[in-house]
């Protein structure tokens, strides 16, 4: 049936969901077509009220995931989406703050507007590459690899951690032979002995 058909197209937006969350990706729907209804009707087509609702907006969306200890089955995910969602809000806040100072104060600010413009859309692009760079690596093996590597040298540090912290053998080791002779022909024969073996000699 068409249900089945379209099933694994839902499941590819429920999946990675909580189950209590599913509704996440509705509710961005709904928030975007709120911000597209402000943007519609907005008087005088003003830019402060379009940065002003897409900083309430997807302040109040973040700070309700946030409380509800994420939506996410995976927390990279919330952190991945918190990031873009805190590049953002980091960029309507300051875009808001450079158009008020110029309505305030009746000066010109297109170069620091730009300047904040390029560095979100820098961090954006940086977070991609990133991810993208992080699949590739996943998918070719290199990962495995390179996950298979920190793992048998962290197994050879403890093991050597381990070795340092064990008491020397008695005999020592062939530097400690070789570098302190008298101090290897005291441990090997203690004074008590010579003692008891000159005694029997004058006994006999």
């Amino acid at each position: 049936s068409w249900v089945n058909r379209v099933k694994p197209f839902m499941d590819s937006y429920h999946a990675p969901y909580k189950p209590k969350h599913r509704y996440w990706p509705g509710l961005l729907l709904v928030l975007r077509f709120i911000l597209l209804l402000v943007f519609a009707f907005n008087p005088k087509h003003d830019p402060s009220v379009n940065l002003l609702a897409i900083l309430v907006g997807t302040g109040i969306l973040q700070l309700w995931a946030w409380v509800s200890g994420g939506v996410y089955r995976n927390w990279c995910l919330d952190a991945l989406e918190g990031s873009f969602a805190l590049n953002l809000i980091i960029l309507a806040a300051a875009t808001f703050f450079v158009k008020l100072v110029e309505a305030t104060y009746h000066i010109k600010l297109t170069r620091n507007q730009l300047q904040v413009g390029y560095t979100s859309v820098s961090i954006a692009l940086a977070t991609f590459f990133s991810i993208l760079a992080f699949r590739l690596a996943d998918v070719t093996g290199i990962a495995q690899y390179l996950k298979m590597k920190c793992t048998t040298l962290k197994v050879a540090i403890r093991n050597l951690q381990k070795a340092e912290a064990e008491p020397r053998s008695p005999t020592g080791s062939l530097p400690d032979r070789l570098n302190n002779p008298e101090e290897f022909e005291l441990s090997c024969h203690p004074p008590q002995e010579h003692a008891t073996a000159e005694t029997k000699v004058d006994e006999a």
